[in-house]
């Protein structure tokens, strides 16, 4: 992780998946979901982007979608279940908003969730951070 505050990197309104997504729950059943700071720069530039249609299903803990960046292909899994609402139609023409703002403007897609406590299994940005921590000192 970079020197930078853990906060600063990982806002405290969020919840995140082990992976490197995270998701903000909304009003009702809706969920906002992207790309969390530490997988945008360990993914490099991001070139492309591949999520699936408005009206799609995902599961949790099921691939979703894919980044094609300068460094690597990511495959994106799902931190929870749902039906897709809209996807950021910005991305396809300027995927690096997932690089310079991957908690805004740079997020992927909206959520109606079909299993709100499949949220509870998710990290706050505390945990998240320390849970990286661990994983890079093995």
């Amino acid at each position: 992780m970079s020197g930078a505050a853990p906060s600063a990197l990982y806002p405290d309104s969020l919840l995140y998946h082990e992976g490197t997504l995270w998701l903000k729950a909304l009003a009702g059943d809706e969920a906002l979901i992207g790309l969390t700071h530490f997988a945008q720069n360990s993914l490099g530039s991001a070139v492309h982007v591949e999520l699936p249609a408005a009206g799609s299903v995902i599961a949790a803990g099921r691939s979703f979608g894919l980044i094609e960046a300068d460094k690597i292909a990511y495959e994106l899994v799902a931190p929870a279940s749902g039906a897709i609402i809209e996807t950021n139609a910005r991305l396809a023409q300027m995927p690096g908003l997932i690089n310079e703002h991957p908690y805004t403007e740079g997020w992927l897609l909206r959520l109606r969730l079909t299993s709100p406590g499949e949220l509870d299994a998710l990290m706050s940005a505390e945990r998240y951070v320390a849970h990286f921590r661990l994983a890079m000192q093995r």
